[in-house]
């Protein structure tokens, strides 16, 4: 088990790094993966991902790399992928300060609406343990408290437990400064995204973590900025 998890984790650690290294060069790493795997029968290569979430894949890695450690051996490869995929709410983190020094906005009064609480939305589970989620709630709650969220399984009360204030899609969108799109839950899919984006406050941020709503044309929306991984 320890052994099959941290390989998914090592796995989902290279992806996550092509993200992190195709923000630099300004690439869409979905884009450069799904070219990868293209006509290769040999490749795999998973999507990224706004970071690994769920109990067991944020606990075995550290039981794997603590259980080497404990005779004698250091794991390498294991121990940088369990960092890269702890680093990506992070990552995150900066994108939306970035979006505001740029835009002039305030970060403290920004309206931040995070859509999927749970550690993962396909399949469909209410499970928000080691979610990346509440990780990134975590790292925004030090400068922004106007947090809003939604998810279509997570109860309430759980959400509201972490600071921040339930509501509705429609509302969420309504004159928020940033949207985030934290799991892949099927139901998304399903989001008439124009309008939602149309009745964000302008300028306006969303960023797609799962890259569900790519396509060039959002990128031309006036006063609005698309992003992914």
């Amino acid at each position: 088990k320890l052994i099959d998890n941290t390989y998914r984790d090592v796995t989902f650690g290279f992806s996550n790094e092509l993200a992190l290294m195709s923000s630099k060069f300004g690439f869409n790493s979905f884009e450069i993966i799904k070219a990868a795997n293209e006509g290769y029968a040999r490749n795999n290569i998973p999507t990224p991902s706004p970071g690994v979430g769920g109990i067991c894949l944020r606990k075995d890695p550290h039981f794997f790399i603590n259980s080497a450690k404990n005779k004698g051996y250091s794991p390498k490869l294991a121990s940088a992928a369990r960092q890269i995929n702890e680093s990506m709410v992070d990552h995150i983190a900066r994108q939306i300060k970035a979006y505001s020094n740029k835009n002039g906005k305030k970060l403290s009064t920004l309206k931040i609406f995070i859509i999927g609480f749970a550690f993962k939305g396909e399949p469909e589970t209410s499970d928000i343990r080691k979610s990346t989620t509440v990780d990134l709630i975590d790292r925004i709650s030090k400068f922004n408290k106007n947090i809003w969220g939604y998810d279509p399984v997570v109860k309430k009360d759980i959400i509201s437990k972490l600071g921040v204030r339930n509501i509705n899609i429609k509302n969420g969108f309504r004159n928020a400064d940033i949207a985030i799109i934290m799991n892949n839950h099927n139901s998304f899919l399903k989001l008439v995204i124009y309008s939602l984006i149309n009745t964000m406050k302008k300028p306006s941020y969303l960023f797609d973590g799962w890259s569900m709503f790519n396509n060039k044309s959002l990128e031309d929306i006036d006063n609005f900025t698309y992003a992914t991984l």
